[in-house]
């Protein structure tokens, strides 16, 4: 009966099947090409203390940023929130073109000299609002003096726009790319910085002191910049005053220059006084070789310096409104600027010789040490960012190592191996040319 053949085969048919399915399920799903939106979106952030999935991270980011909680490209196309989140992460170039921020103060638009279209919200991108950033923290500045429950609605707009975009630059600073700037590199861009110097002193002069400057320089950087590695970013978000213009770019470059090239002088200054004080290879022709390039340095030093420090008050005349403030870091910049030029008015003046400018350009790496690095662990002014408290315990160290050397320095020359080497040099040769004197006179 064919009842009969169905019960019959009617289990076999089920265990194949069954075995069919579980084949199935051992064999490993190919993975579709492209960006695994949902597996991204499900991974757990710490938000201010919540645990959520990155999805709700940027639904609620962009709600903050527009009513709509919406992402619009550049070319009009509408993006899901965990792809602009995405976007945000690794490819800020495109974050950054998105229109996700709105405005619907009138005021506000006035502000940055935008016309209102027909009464409605219009949202903008992260670069329509970057020549602005100095006035925006300038005017939400203003607004947060007032009382809250006393601003008007320009007030509140503005606030909330400062507070929006700092979100975003928030966002921007969570995921640190492999590529990215941070104080290990910087460092190692001081390096860079510093090491033409050298080599143009070695191409120069030939006498191998170059060559010991860029090797020491080299070796003390990358050392520092791989501890910092060992230690993670300790880089603040990046303040959005820091990407406005050309200004900053050349300002930071020219400041690194001079900074670099007053280490480097002093770094001249304690072979000279290391070289004179304990060793007996320390000639006149390499007292006044050192003496040259000390004088060089500093003056390439007072340069770039002086023209860094004027960059960065034109670029805080057009972010900050104001040319210079008194900040810890102005006044540092100023003092390093104050000090070469002491160094080179004592020089022309005949006040320091070779030992005094040695000595001095010692004391410059205090000042530089203090200026660049130390003024950013007051916590205090515009520029102090950047630095953890942990490295108080190594500038006292290095500036106690400094004054220690400068000490040596003040040793009485007499007492210099260097120089007595020199003067016993000299003794001998007079000895020799009276004894050959008096050979010709004999004959």
């Amino acid at each position: 009966m064919p009842s009969d053949r169905v019960k019959k085969f009617l289990p076999w048919i089920i265990s194949l099947l069954f075995l069919v399915w579980v084949i199935a399920k051992m064999i490993p799903v190919k993975e579709s090409p492209g960006i695994h939106l949902d597996g991204f979106g499900r991974l757990p952030v710490l938000v201010n203390g919540r645990v959520m999935p990155m999805d709700t991270l940027a639904r609620l980011s962009l709600l903050e940023m527009n009513h709509h909680g919406t992402c619009t490209t550049s070319d009009g196309k509408v993006l899901p929130p965990i792809r602009w989140l995405l976007d945000v992460f690794m490819m800020p170039e495109h974050a950054d073109a998105a229109k996700v921020f709105e405005v619907t103060n009138p005021d506000v638009h006035g502000l940055f000299g935008w016309q209102e279209t027909s009464g409605k919200a219009n949202n903008y991108s992260f670069n329509d609002f970057k020549p602005f950033f100095g006035e925006i923290e300038k005017q939400a500045g203003l607004a947060v003096e007032t009382k809250p429950e006393a601003r008007n609605p320009f007030q509140r707009g503005i606030i909330k726009l400062r507070d929006v975009l700092g979100l975003y630059i928030q966002l921007l600073s969570t995921v640190q790319a492999d590529d990215s700037p941070d104080f290990g590199k910087e460092l190692q861009a001081f390096d860079l910085a510093i090491h033409p110097l050298c080599l143009f002193l070695e191409r120069f002069y030939r006498n191998g002191i170059g060559s010991v400057c860029a090797s020491a320089i080299g070796f003390v950087t990358l050392l520092i910049a791989q501890n910092l590695q060992l230690d993670g970013d300790t880089l603040e978000m990046l303040r959005a005053v820091l990407d406005t213009n050309v200004w900053l770019a050349t300002h930071v470059v020219m400041v690194t220059l001079g900074y670099s090239a007053t280490f480097l002088a002093g770094l001249l200054g304690i072979i000279y006084i290391f070289r004179g004080l304990l060793t007996k290879s320390f000639d006149e022709t390499t007292a006044k070789s050192l003496g040259r390039m000390m004088y060089g340095i500093v003056c390439f030093a007072t340069l770039f310096s002086f023209v860094g420090t004027i960059l960065g008050g034109i670029w805080a005349d057009q972010s900050w409104g104001r040319f210079w403030g008194w900040d810890p870091k102005e006044n540092g910049a100023l003092l390093i600027v104050i000090w070469n030029a002491i160094i080179l008015h004592a020089r022309w003046g005949g006040y320091a010789r070779e030992r005094g400018i040695a000595v001095m350009t010692v004391f410059g790496n205090i000042i530089t040490s203090l200026s660049w690095f130390g003024v950013n662990m007051l916590g205090v002014g515009l520029h102090s960012y950047g630095f953890m408290d942990q490295a108080f315990g190594v500038l006292v160290a290095f500036i106690i190592s400094q004054l220690a050397i400068i000490c040596m320095g003040m040793v009485p020359q007499k007492y210099w191996r260097g120089i007595q080497a020199r003067e016993q040099s000299m003794v001998a040769e007079q000895r020799k040319a009276v004894l050959a004197q008096s050979a010709v006179a004999k004959q």
